[in-house]
């Protein structure tokens, strides 16, 4: 990255979080985030939908913990969800994204 990244980013020694824009999203989308617990997931008993929500609701008043399988949990829920809509989402891809003519 010589000579692309800034040099006061090249020297950084520690990362930024996020956490905080995490827990704002969490608590400003809860009701669209809590129709998605009672998901396919849960129909297929992968998450308990009592322990998840008790786990969103204490992200939401800002409890620190790990969002990463929280937020993995609601967007797989959320592609199945757009998956089994009707009419079904389309994916376009094009030539360029192919690397093909």
């Amino acid at each position: 990255m010589a000579g692309l990244l800034p040099q006061a980013v090249a020297d950084r020694r520690t990362k930024g979080s996020f956490d905080a824009d995490h827990y704002a999203g969490l608590r400003a989308n809860m009701l669209t985030l809590l129709e998605l617990t009672h998901g396919r997931l849960a129909e297929m008993g992968l998450i308990d939908t009592t322990r998840f929500i008790l786990s969103m609701n204490q992200a939401a008043a800002g409890v620190p913990m790990s969002l990463a399988t929280m937020e993995q949990a609601l967007g797989a829920e959320a592609w199945i969800t757009a998956h089994e809509r009707e009419p079904a989402p389309t994916w376009i891809i094009t030539p360029e994204e192919t690397g093909r003519d």
